[in-house]
């Protein structure tokens, strides 16, 4: 990443690292406003947030995004988003949070971001719809939602860092939707992290000081 007052400083995870420094904070540069927020492609380069594979269920906000074993939709997603992070900039949005939806976003997005840093930068958030394969029940096509935060580097350009996944976009859901969700995820299922994340590119890997 560039030295000149970029928004983010980051270190690689590098793995076996023995006695690494703990990673700097975010920190955001006043000189490249969010420009882009409302473009839908914004062609940026992705990387994974350290914890961004993190299977969570919150049964106070109706919030899951653990993942059937037998799901081969899903599993074919984040697949898809591993094998090729740059797909997740393409159809990308602006996540607009407001007095109505802030306290429920915060209560997800704080299982992997610290409370001030929710805080600092609540207009950089984004998502992405991901549809993988051909052959995809049109009940399921953009169901599965990645969620990012937004950069500008004056080297790499527009950047976008994977903060979670929603397999099921229960990001808005309600007591019906999570129910249901719960009932067809039945007994056999695996967090994100166990089943898939071990084969992300280390390059690609960010770890922050904010990540809770």
């Amino acid at each position: 990443m560039s030295n000149n007052k970029p928004k983010f400083s980051i270190n690689i995870d590098v793995p076996n690292k023995i006695n690494a420094k703990s990673a700097p904070r975010l920190i955001i540069d006043t000189d490249h406003p969010n420009s882009n927020l409302n473009v839908r492609s914004l062609d940026a380069k992705v990387y994974f947030m350290r914890n961004c594979d993190k299977s969570i269920d919150l049964k106070n906000l109706k919030f899951i995004n653990y993942i059937s074993i037998n799901d081969s939709i899903t599993k074919n997603c984040i697949k898809y988003v591993i094998d090729n992070p740059e797909i997740v900039s393409k159809d990308s949005t602006y996540i607009r949070i407001n007095s109505k939806n802030r306290r429920r976003i915060n209560g997800i997005f704080e299982n992997y971001l610290n409370k001030d840093t929710l805080k600092e930068y609540k207009d950089s958030f984004r998502e992405t719809p991901i549809v993988s394969g051909d052959y995809v029940p049109l009940h399921h096509k953009g169901a599965f939602r990645v969620f990012t935060i937004y950069n500008y580097d004056i080297v790499d350009g527009n950047v976008l860092y994977i903060i979670m996944y929603d397999p099921y976009h229960l990001i808005f859901s309600n007591n019906d939707t999570y129910s249901s969700r719960t009932d067809n995820l039945g007994r056999d299922v695996t967090s994100i992290e166990d089943q898939f994340h071990s084969s992300v590119d280390k390059e690609r890997i960010r770890s922050f000081s904010s990540l809770v």
